[in-house]
């Protein structure tokens, strides 16, 4: 990773959590798809790999804490001295903004899992980005099949009235879900 012309890099320390903390977010990923989505509730198998949803959550999180103290305590390379000053500015933002979200995942899903939350952001997320992909295909293909462009305006227009139409039907499970609404009820 080196970051400019002087050869100075992050230590393999930094380098070892960075790469260690990514795959932990993807293991968590994959063991909350299985859990939720590929194994009967309340069985014990589900209880088993809620357990080590669990376990690595938390070694995910000692791990976050480590890698912060640890960037505390030594400095990181100089970005390149070609960036913008807006450049680095936005790299040094997203940067803690993944440091927070990765801190506050723990204490949000304890109120937010198994709510209607949980509902909200999957269907936005998995529907809703799917459909506007193929809208951007429709968007890229249609010029190259029949020969013209599509009229700019009605594109930009039937872009945010689907950006609008959407969000506002999915914000509303959204609120249901912050206030507690459950997502399942036993029977």
């Amino acid at each position: 990773l080196a970051s400019d012309a002087s050869g100075a890099r992050y230590s393999r320390v930094a380098m070892w959590l960075h790469w260690l903390i990514a795959a932990l977010v993807a293991a968590m990923l994959g063991l909350g798809w299985w859990m939720n989505e590929l194994v009967p509730d309340h069985s014990p198998q589900q209880d088993a790999i809620q357990w080590w949803h669990v376990s690595v959550g938390l070694t995910l999180m000692v791990l976050v804490v480590l890698r912060i103290v640890w960037r505390a305590m030594h400095a990181p390379p100089p970005l390149p001295s070609g960036m913008a000053h807006w450049e680095r500015s936005l790299a040094s933002f997203i940067h803690v903004l993944l440091y927070g979200l990765l801190l506050a995942q723990p204490a949000i899903d304890i109120y937010l899992h198994d709510t209607y939350f949980v509902v909200a952001h999957f269907h936005i997320i998995m529907g809703v980005a799917a459909i506007f992909g193929i809208f951007g295909g429709n968007y890229y293909w249609f010029p190259k099949m029949f020969g013209r462009m599509m009229h700019e305006g009605m594109g930009k227009a039937h872009f945010w009235f689907s950006r609008v139409v959407s969000y506002a039907l999915f914000m509303q499970i959204h609120f249901l879900g912050i206030t507690g609404h459950p997502r399942r009820y036993a029977m």
